[in-house]
């Protein structure tokens, strides 16, 4: 597999992975949490750098190390989150009463609100599932094998120019 590739297959996986969480969302099944939204926040964020690293693929190592390594920055974040979520799952005792994301983004200051959505609340602690597996940890694996994939793209020995 190419350095392309693998960053294509991360970035189509990314986006896939949104079409789904916002299907859920609009069929009615689930409302997401402050660390969904994180969640989603992050993965829209990888999905735009990595599309970035497809399209600006530079050939130099710096550059590939920037595109890459911010993929990977990115990734790893989202995967931060993601067991913050899993651990709110497990132990909802940690979070307190909140409100909803809509609620917070109309009433609490800037600061606040960044705060609400990193460490959750009470909302986090009753995650969804699809197919009996917690979204959270859906989410975990995503950002692993999308990050993992984007590290190779990163390390992988860049050999042959039309390969890439």
């Amino acid at each position: 597999m190419s350095n392309r590739q693998a960053l294509g297959l991360a970035t189509a996986g990314a986006v896939i992975a949104l079409v789904i969480v916002s299907a859920i969302e609009h069929l009615g099944i689930l409302q997401p949490c402050a660390l969904c939204w994180t969640q989603r926040l992050i993965m829209g964020l990888f999905a735009l750098v990595a599309i970035t690293g497809l399209v600006l693929w530079p050939q130099s190592k710096l550059g590939r190390y920037a595109c890459g390594g911010a993929a990977v920055l990115v990734a790893s974040a989202g995967a931060g989150v993601a067991i913050r979520h899993l651990y709110v799952v497990g132990n909802p005792d940690v979070v307190e009463c909140g409100m909803s994301p809509d609620m917070m983004l109309s009433m609490l200051p800037l600061n606040e609100i960044v705060v609400e959505f990193v460490t959750g609340h009470s909302d986090c602690a009753q995650a969804g599932s699809l197919l009996w597996v917690p979204l959270p940890l859906w989410s975990l694996v995503a950002f692993v094998l999308f990050g993992a994939l984007a590290g190779y793209a990163l390390l992988k020995p860049h050999s042959d120019r039309r390969s890439d």
